[in-house]
C-alpha cells in the first residue's frame, strides 16, 4: 500500500521552523535529528535551537548526546550555543535502545531483561 510508505527524507529548515511554530509547550523531549554530513547536522541543530529560544524554550546540552551511524569521517563536534554535544555509542529513545551498529541485539537482549523482572514480580500470582 502506498499510504504505508514512510519518507525519511530529513526535513527541510523551512519545515522544522513551522513545526515549532505550531509547538505549544513549555518544553520538548525526545526530538531526534538526522543528518549525512556535520555542517546540515549543526545547521539544523542552531536553527532549531534558535526557533525554540523565540517560543520561551531551550535546550539543555548536557541532556542532549550525538549517535553516528555508518559514520566514515572524522567524528564532527557539535554545539548547542558554545556547549559540545556528548557522543554516545547508544541511547534510550521512546523506550528503545538505539545502538551505533545499528544492529537490534542489545534492543532484544534489553527488551528479554525487562520481561524477566515483569514475570519475577508475578511469580507469586503461579505458586
Amino acid at each position: 500500500h502506498p499510504e504505508w510508505q514512510i519518507d525519511l527524507t530529513p526535513p527541510s529548515l523551512y519545515e522544522i521552523e513551522k513545526a515549532i511554530g505550531n509547538l505549544k509547550r513549555e518544553y520538548a523531549d525526545d526530538i531526534v535529528l538526522f543528518g549525512e554530513d556535520a555542517d546540515k547536522m549543526q545547521s539544523l541543530l542552531t536553527t532549531l535551537s534558535n526557533n525554540a529560544s523565540m517560543f520561551g524554550m531551550r535546550f539543555s546540552p548536557s541532556k542532549c548526546k550525538m549517535l553516528l551511524q555508518d559514520w566514515v569521517a572524522s567524528a564532527p563536534e557539535l554545539v548547542i550555543g558554545s556547549e559540545l554535544v556528548e557522543r554516545v555509542d547508544r541511547f534510550t529513545y521512546l523506550g528503545s535502545l538505539i545502538s551505533a551498529d545499528g544492529l537490534v541485539t542489545d534492543e532484544i537482549s534489553a527488551r528479554i531483561q525487562k520481561a524477566r523482572l515483569a514475570f519475577a514480580k508475578l511469580r507469586h500470582l503461579w505458586r
